[in-house]
């Protein structure tokens, strides 16, 4: 995993110009294959809103992730469930018009005692799938935390609203000490945020509900230490940002479009072993920590059988972290039901790097 430095000004403008030649061959209609690689992906994953709102500004704004609309309104599932586990109409309803819901509970906070001393155990050696210290992706090297993944209490409410197939192919350890940093509004789709050459996920209709997901407290989170926070309903477009303003987002720094004087932000407070589902295109951040106790926290996001991940690549260039990752032993995992279409990696073929490096 290398790093890369931050852009400067004068790199930010020569990359708008890169942008114009390219916007240039797209209104041409000119083969893709004829380019580079860098151009081939930006002429097939770049739209013109997204490359014009870019170039016109001169790299200072821009889509964090491909535009698209979300109209889904319905208080019916997509999946007949146990009783105990059903959500009402009105929840449903709810879902679709705020963008999250809950909160939920997985364990008791007895049980994520426990769960919580395997974790920090766990994170304290080498991932079995990288090879080297990481909060990224434990799932695939640490049977326990797949086994509260696939808890019903988790699946039956993912499976009302996405389908009964669910994949899963991220997760992710939030550690937020005291005087933790706060996350800045933010939203995502297919993850151009990572890689601006190209989405991570790939879907028939980028409209559509194809991913969620899910947020459980292993620590209490509080208002005071940092709790998700989210913006009621701004999951309806993907927004545009101001790069270069705001705080900073790992080792990024944008300022998304928001009105907050007009817009309902709803803090989701959580006891651990609680849990909140949410679609990422809501734009959603936390407050930093202002207490002298931890915040942790562990997501996962599903997708639909649909939905691919990773498609033909064996290296992912995460942007906000400015590293780069060698997926040779990433794999996509099924959640519940079956992975009928097996569009994404399902096997490790290699055994992992023993390189040691900085995260």
């Amino acid at each position: 995993m290398s790093k890369k430095k931050e852009p400067s000004f004068i790199e930010k403008l020569i990359t708008a110009f890169f942008m114009s030649y390219v916007l240039l061959l797209k209104v041409l209609h000119l083969p893709s294959k004829w380019f580079s690689n860098r151009v081939r992906r930006i002429m097939d994953n770049w739209t013109y809103k997204m490359l014009w709102t870019y170039i016109s500004s001169f790299g200072t704004r821009a889509y964090l992730d491909q535009p698209c609309e979300y109209k889904v309104r319905t208080d019916k599932p997509k999946t007949i469930v146990d009783d105990q586990y059903k959500l009402s109409p009105e929840k449903i309803e709810e879902f679709h018009k705020n963008g999250f819901l809950g909160p939920f509970t997985v364990l008791s906070e007895e049980e994520m005692a426990n769960f919580r001393s395997k974790l920090e155990k766990e994170l304290d050696i080498d991932s079995k799938a990288f090879g080297f210290k990481t909060v990224r992706d434990r799932h695939l090297d640490a049977p326990f935390i797949m086994e509260m993944f696939k808890k019903p209490e988790i699946t039956e409410v993912l499976a009302q609203l996405l389908g009964p197939d669910i994949l899963m192919w991220r997760s992710h350890v939030f550690n937020k000490p005291p005087g933790g940093a706060s996350i800045p509004w933010h939203q995502a789709s297919t993850y151009m945020l990572e890689d601006y050459k190209q989405p991570i996920l790939k879907t028939p209709n980028k409209n559509a509900l194809f991913q969620l997901t899910v947020w459980i407290a292993v620590d209490e989170a509080t208002i005071e230490n940092g709790c998700m926070e989210f913006i009621s309903g701004s999951h309806s477009k993907m927004r545009k940002v101001t790069i270069g303003k705001g705080d900073k987002f790992y080792s990024s720094q944008f300022e998304m479009d928001v009105d907050l004087e007009n817009s309902k932000v709803v803090q989701m407070p959580l006891k651990p072993g609680q849990f909140v589902v949410f679609s990422e295109r809501c734009v959603h951040g936390s407050k930093g920590n202002t207490t002298n106790t931890r915040r942790m926290g562990i997501n996962f996001r599903a997708v639909t059988p649909e939905t691919s991940a990773y498609v033909n690549q064996d290296k992912h260039y995460a942007a906000h972290h400015q590293l780069t990752w060698d997926l040779k032993n990433w794999k996509m995992v099924t959640l519940r039901g079956e992975d009928r279409l097996k569009l994404s990696k399902t096997k490790i073929e290699k055994e992992p790097s023993k390189e040691t490096v900085e995260v």
